[in-house]
């Protein structure tokens, strides 16, 4: 493999590492702002609305969640191979189970802000 060859590899390589946490920061983003709205408003929204909020919420974040995966993956496959890229491998299984959890707590969340004015009971509308 001749030096060109090799800068365009790493060069693909850091775009597609960049790609992946960018998409982790978009990411965190969305999960931050859907908690801060649970948080402020929940216990407002009536079922449309909570509809469309968690729907939102759950499209944009699974879809970031899944490109950062991706992203991370090939970056990852196309690089070295060995132990350490091994650990790298596991890892990043580990943190994509993470981001879903994240986002399980962050609906559990929402649900218990809107319980939580209604003396701990749950509305016959809300189930």
């Amino acid at each position: 493999m001749d030096l060109t060859t090799q800068i365009a590899w790493f060069s693909l390589l850091a775009d597609m590492h960049s790609a992946g946490l960018t998409a982790l920061a978009l990411y965190l983003t969305v999960l931050s702002g859907y908690l801060v709205a649970a948080y402020v408003v929940g216990e407002e929204l009536d079922q449309f609305q909570l509809f469309f909020i968690n729907a939102i919420f759950l499209l944009f974040s699974i879809t970031l969640a899944f490109y950062f995966f991706v992203m991370m993956y090939l970056g990852l496959d196309t690089g070295p191979s060995g132990p350490a890229a091994n650990w790298s491998f596991i890892f990043l299984y580990a943190f994509g189970a993470s981001q879903i959890l994240a986002l399980l707590g962050a609906l559990k969340f929402m649900r218990d802000i809107r319980t939580r004015k209604r003396g701990g009971k749950f509305n016959d509308s809300d189930t």
